[in-house]
């Protein structure tokens, strides 16, 4: 088997993961969204409105920030740091 069809068998098969990652990422957002609401509705039922939309804001948090450790992006922090020090 030449070399460049090894590699371009190789390319396409990293880009039907990259067709296929946005569809996951898509579905986690939206169960992430439905299970804030659900804890919203649910177990904050008699608390002040602030402290409620507080901890809503808690749990997005950590999920994004899981998100980003999952996906290895927390790396571009650093260039982010960088462009502010011009």
């Amino acid at each position: 088997m030449p070399l460049s069809l090894l590699f371009g068998n190789i390319i396409k098969s990293y880009q039907k993961l990259e067709e296929i990652m946005w569809f996951v990422f898509a579905l986690l957002s939206a169960v992430f969204a439905a299970l804030t609401s659900i804890l919203a509705k649910a177990g904050i039922e008699g608390v002040n409105s602030n402290l409620a939309t507080a901890i809503r804001t808690v749990v997005v948090v950590f999920m994004a920030w899981g998100m980003v450790f999952l996906t290895d992006a927390q790396k571009g922090l650093a260039g982010l740091c960088a462009d502010r020090g011009r």
